[in-house]
């Protein structure tokens, strides 16, 4: 259960983008990071692991975030984050406080 978080703590800012399947002058299918603004989260760093992608070592952090319920993030958005792109995996609501939610990010570093 988490504990009850005061609104005041959300204190980082972070971008909201969506992806979108659209077509490009060729008419093939691209997808773009729709833009759709900015939130306030309290956001903590919840651990990290080595990997390897296509021969190369990779480092994939987790995150929780929490923000207000009325926050239209689903799975498969992306969030700008002090120079960083979270990926939100999941959106699950606050144990403890309906009024907010929590989403589980993951980011992979080079």
């Amino acid at each position: 259960m988490s504990p009850v978080i005061d609104a005041g703590r959300l204190d980082q800012r972070l971008d909201h983008e969506r992806p979108v399947e659209t077509l490009d002058e060729n008419g093939l299918m691209q997808v773009i990071w729709q833009p759709l603004g900015r939130l306030w989260a309290a956001v903590k760093v919840q651990g990290g692991q080595a990997a390897r992608e296509a021969e190369r070592p990779t480092a994939r952090l987790s995150y929780a975030l929490t923000l207000r319920s009325e926050s239209d993030c689903i799975e498969g958005d992306r969030l700008h984050w002090k120079g960083r792109i979270l990926d939100v995996v999941a959106v699950l609501p606050d144990g403890s406080d309906p009024r907010f939610i929590e989403l589980l990010c993951s980011e992979t570093r080079p």
